[in-house]
């Protein structure tokens, strides 16, 4: 009889591991200002208190400011 863990439960694990860092994933998709915060808190008080601390970070990492982007216009001289 084979006792080693199939495929399905590696995938399964890596699937719920994604689920959980939802949060986490958001923020640094979105460049936000608190991307670490929001994956420490996620990480530390999302499984403490799971159905609220997971939706607070949640909600932390969707209206979390974005990081404001800084555009610099470049002229090039075109040999004039």
């Amino acid at each position: 009889m084979n006792d080693s863990p199939s495929i399905y439960a590696y995938i399964s694990m890596g699937l719920m591991i994604a689920a959980y860092l939802i949060p986490s994933i958001l923020a640094w998709l979105r460049h936000t200002e608190h991307s670490w915060g929001i994956f420490l808190l996620n990480l530390c008080a999302g499984w403490v208190v799971f159905p609220f601390g997971w939706i607070g970070v949640l909600l932390f990492a969707i209206f979390d400011p974005k990081q404001p982007y800084v555009m610099r216009t470049v002229r090039i001289n075109q040999g004039k």
